[in-house]
């Protein structure tokens, strides 16, 4: 999932003296000489890289790269600092990460940045977390910008630094497994480099406010940074610092597929709930495949993709290179890896086992909310909050998801696409950690229509119709509607052009939830039930592919990439989007990426304001004009039909739904067609075999949570009444106070009244004046005071009842978590 920076990082104050380093004296494309693949100790410096030269023989050197393998105890506070600080943001979003454990290690690999404005250019230091120590890394730089072929515009980008290998956390570093790499980028040289190669793009220059972009790869295939993962700072130079997030909440400003943009102090102000460290909304057009993988053939599905990736004899080797070829092609060029993150490990470290061969799985729960005639699920739109069994959480997020719209076909089915590729909007929310229990937190910011950060608004604008947080409509409100809780088996599926995708086969249980969020009751056969022995509960198996999101268009690694650069390097470039869109409009596709830029349209300019995405950017054909998108619906097609049979077949590889919907269906809660019903037979049966077992395993401790909810339920309601019955005694003495007040001041008008009747002109009529003011004045203050009170009392009963929906939540959750935990240890497949 989807998401992208998380606003500016905040300015480097200090230096950097002391620090031992290591320089890299080349931007060009070209890996590192053999024995130089980074630090080998705490203060030996690798020898740098020899520079890159063009035609003319001069060196090239558009930024200054340092390692900072022996950095003072000062940077490496700061360092750890920045990555602690960053750490609940990422493990909030992508549920990988976690903070630094006490022998100095990380879970997993991240980086986040700082920048510090200088004279003519800004320094930027790249922080790295690592999991084991002299972890090597590969890091690269690059310039985001526009370019305009045909009147379309489409996002690429332009090498600064190519990917160098580096060790940027020697065992001696005292701070524990964290990389501090420096980059000085100067205006005067990116700048007089564009100058030379692109004259005629007089916009094509480094400027305060543009994009740069630093990625990183490590050697089990993971990557972070760039746009979707927070590789993305504007850049700064003293005096002329970038302003404002350069993102536009409204129509108008550059088409990208990723974006964020920071949640500034009147936001947080007005939506109390977005008070987190470096939240920002974050949004991105991803491509992703889901193709139906039935559950009687997970088994050999997954035993499949074991061998490819991790032969364990020579035989299987021999399969290996069999199925690469089969599936993708040239195995010496392609690489499945298990993502072994996600697994779970003995003390040792081992991996464990379940009594089916799978790797026991870090379990994805992820709590979906809809309204109360589930119209989301039935849009096949998705409000997920996601947690990740066994890692830690800073934030709780928010994702909303829409998808590309897909028709049915005339058996009810949805039209096959090549690969079954969709497109997503995917957007998401950060907030402070407790806001997924709290209705109220969320319906501040849910039911804000004008708020062009509210991510609930996308699906309003691409279903006006949507009746969704509507203010005195009960049945319109979020609230829990599924569980999902899914053994989800990754893998990544790399090319050795640094193309990538990941590969997830799931299994997926879905429990849905009543109206209050409970674990929802059904009969034998499903049908709902208050007083039913069985729970509404689904169980399916998806394929699923992702592009992975660092693949940027324009760039690739390794040889390719060197070739792309056209130095120290033979052979054919790879036609990437960007040679691709300028041989589309009359250039040629040059050897390197002077060529490139010598071939670019004037129009071309450094990224600048970016928009909102709308529901509209899932269908725009920039989306699939990169050679990317080509190369992964390509893909999808070879490893679907490879490994589940032909698209489109009953029993190949068909399209599903997103896991929501798929459950919701199952569980018949939402309309399935005959088509549908006839091809999910087996999810079907499988199914209603779990749910008649599933009270086995479920009722012990479901009755004894219930039993707890229901106390506490009751505790809680008794307390509501209380605070709602001392509102309405202070309601009901205000007024009556009031009301003496009036009669009071009533009884000495009518008293002055009459006193002035006796009174001669002028005199009388002034009294009665005086008298009629002075009644005036009392009827109004009568009431003030009575709307004072009315008010007083509307406040403290919706505060009662909003405290008391909260503690009711929570104590839901409670429950929801119990259901959870045994659900945890029911596996699909032993019902296959």
């Amino acid at each position: 999932m989807p998401v992208i920076t998380p606003g500016n990082r905040t300015n480097i104050a200090t230096g950097t003296a002391g620090a031992t380093t290591t320089t890299t004296a080349t931007t060009g494309n070209v890996t590192n000489p053999a024995g130089t693949t980074g630090n080998t100790g705490a203060t030996t410096p690798t020898p740098p890289l020899p520079p890159v030269t063009v035609q003319s023989g001069v060196p090239i050197q558009l930024v200054k790269h340092e390692v900072l393998v022996s950095a003072t105890p000062a940077e490496v506070a700061r360092a750890e600092a920045a990555l602690t600080a960053y750490s609940p943001v990422v493990v909030s979003r992508h549920q990988r990460q976690g903070h630094k454990a006490p022998d100095g290690s990380w879970p997993g690999c991240f980086l986040t940045t700082e920048q510090k404005p200088i004279p003519g250019g800004m320094e930027l230091f790249v922080y790295s977390a690592h999991p084991v120590k002299n972890d090597s890394v590969k890091t690269q730089l690059q310039l985001k910008v526009q370019i305009e072929i045909g009147g379309r515009t489409t996002q690429q980008y332009i090498t600064l630094e190519p990917q160098t290998a580096v060790v940027p956390n020697p065992t001696g570093c005292t701070g524990g497994f964290i990389g501090i790499q420096r980059f000085t980028i100067m205006e005067k040289d990116i700048n007089a480099y564009l100058a030379a190669n692109a004259p005629q793009a007089k916009g094509l220059r480094l400027v305060p406010g543009a994009d740069i972009m630093v990625t990183q790869t490590w050697p089990t295939g993971h990557k972070w940074g760039g746009e979707n993962r927070d590789g993305t700072v504007k850049f700064e130079m003293t005096g002329a610092a970038a302003t404002g997030s350069q993102v536009s909440t409204s129509a108008g400003g550059e088409w990208v597929q990723d974006l964020a943009v920071p949640y500034d102090a009147s936001l947080i102000a007005k939506y109390p709930a977005l008070n987190v460290p470096n939240g920002a909304y974050q949004s991105h057009i991803e491509q992703e495949s889901k193709a139906r993988m039935p559950l009687s053939r997970a088994k050999a599905m997954f035993e499949t993709l074991r061998i490819m990736s991790e032969p364990k004899n020579p035989a299987e080797v021999q399969q290996q290179q069999a199925l690469m070829t089969k599936i993708v092609g040239d195995p010496a060029k392609w690489k499945l890896t298990p993502l072994h993150e996600f697994h779970k490990k003995d003390a040792a470290g081992n991996i464990l086992y379940d009594k089916n061969g799978f790797p026991e799985t870090k379990v994805f729960k992820d709590l979906c909310c809809d309204n109360e005639n589930r119209d989301l699920a039935n849009n096949r739109f998705l409000v997920r909050w996601r947690t990740v069994d066994g890692t830690a959480q800073g934030t709780d997020t928010l994702n909303i998801k829409l998808w590309e719209p897909t028709p049915l076909d005339r058996n009810g089915l949805p039209k096959v696409k090549p690969g079954n590729v969709n497109n997503r909007l995917e957007t998401g929310s950060p907030m402070a950690r407790g806001t997924s229990t709290n209705s109220a937190a969320q319906e501040a910011l849910f039911a804000d229509k004008k708020q062009p950060l509210n991510p609930i608004n996308r699906m309003r604008e691409m279903v006006p119709t949507l009746r969704i947080e509507e203010p005195g409509n009960d049945a319109s409100q979020l609230r829990p509607s599924m569980q999902i809780v899914a053994r989800r088996y990754k893998f990544d599926l790399a090319n050795d052009t640094g193309f990538s995708v990941e590969k997830s086969l799931d299994v997926v249980i879905g429990l849905a939830l009543d109206r209050e969020g409970l674990p929802l009751r059904v009969d034998d056969n499903g049908k709902p039930d208050p007083n039913g022995k069985c729970y509404a509960i689904s169980a399916f198996g998806n394929f699923e592919g992702e592009l992975n999101h660092l693949n940027l268009q324009g760039t690739s690694t390794g040889t390719a990439n060197a070739a792309l650069w056209g130095r120290n390097a033979v052979g054919t470039p790879t036609a990437v989007a960007s040679n691709v869109a300028v041989a589309q409009n009359g250039g040629q596709l040059g050897g390197g990426q002077e060529q490139w830029l010598a071939g670019l349209p004037a129009t071309s300019k450094v990224s600048g304001t970016a928009r909102i995405h709308s529901h509209t950017d899932m269908t725009d054909p920039r989306s699939k004009e990169g050679a990317e998108y080509k190369g992964f619906v390509d893909e999808e097609i070879r490893f679907q039909e490879g490994l589940l049979g032909r698209i489109g077949d009953a029993n190949g590889a068909m399209p599903t739904e997103q896991k929501s919907a798929m459950a919701s269906m199952l569980c018949g809660l939402i309309p399935m067609t005959a088509g549908q019903k006839q091809l999910f037979a087996e999810e079907l049966a499988i199914s209603a075999k779990l749910r008649k077992a599933l009270p086995a395993v479920m009722d012990g401790p479901m009755q004894q949570a219930m039993t707890n909810y229901r106390a506490q339920e009751t505790a809680i309601r008794a307390r509501q009444q209380q605070l709602e019955t001392a509102a309405k005694t202070n309601r009901t003495n205000t007024e009556s106070y009031a009301k003496n007040a009036l009669d009071q001041a009533e009884q000495r008008a009518k008293n002055d009244e009459a006193a002035a009747a006796a009174q001669a002109e002028p005199q009388r009529s002034q009294t009665l004046a005086a008298v009629q003011q002075r009644r005036t004045q009392a009827q109004a203050q009568y009431a003030q005071q009575m709307n004072a009170a009315a008010l007083a009392y509307d406040t403290a009963a919706n505060n009662a009842r909003t405290q008391a929906e909260t503690q009711l939540e929570a104590q839901r959750a409670a429950v929801r978590e119990v259901a959870i935990n045994v659900l945890q240890g029911v596996n699909a497949l032993d019902y296959v």
